[in-house]
């Protein structure tokens, strides 16, 4: 599946921050949330520990190779527990939600994130619910700032600008058109060339 198949719009589509050990009791809420929805549970290991906290819930739960052969599932929403290691499985999952998708991710998958946005062409809007976002000596309103920072960093070095502090964002060229002289051209063929500029 690519990128263009993703029928999820983008202010549909969260990320939460979350320590591993919370992400059963924000699973339960979300859950609660989306009650009246037909909710698809997606992890990238096994399913038995989600089916045990679950098992109340009228939720679907799978683990990637399982969804890779149910291709005609279709559902609400998705919430994908974990992170693949690859952005590909990521993107696989995003078609068979309707309306919305929810990315639970710890620190160290929000460090991976970056690959997985850059291969969907979409940043996920960051979410943060009380009582559930990962406690960091940051300041819980600034911690989405922290979030986005850790992503530049991690992306520039990933791309060869990593010039250290928060993130080089290079210089951006003051004139945005992209001007060609002619070089040794009649007049004539110079003032054509300038007018399909």
């Amino acid at each position: 599946m690519s990128a263009k198949h993703i029928t999820v719009k983008r202010h549909n589509h969260r990320m939460h921050p979350c320590l591993p050990e919370k992400k059963a009791a924000l699973l339960e809420l979300i859950t609660t949330r989306h009650a009246k929805s037909t909710i698809l549970i997606l992890t990238s290991g096994e399913t038995k520990e989600i089916e045990e906290m679950m098992k109340d819930k009228n939720v679907t739960i799978m683990n990637d190779s399982a969804l890779a052969e149910a291709q005609d599932l279709e559902c609400d929403v998705i919430i994908s527990y974990d992170l693949p290691q690859e952005p590909e499985t990521y993107i696989a999952r995003l078609p068979h939600a309707k309306k919305a998708a929810v990315l639970f991710a710890d620190v160290e998958e929000q460090k991976r994130l970056y690959l997985t946005e850059l291969k969907m062409g979409r940043v996920l809007m960051v979410d943060l619910i009380k009582g559930y976002e990962p406690e960091v000596n940051v300041p819980k309103e600034k911690w989405a700032k922290k979030v986005e920072e850790d992503r530049n960093s991690f992306a520039n070095s990933i791309n060869g600008n990593d010039r250290g502090g928060k993130g080089y964002k290079g210089k951006k060229p003051k004139n945005k058109r992209i001007v060609v002289k002619s070089i040794n051209l009649p007049k004539k063929d110079e003032e054509e060339s300038k007018k399909l500029l």
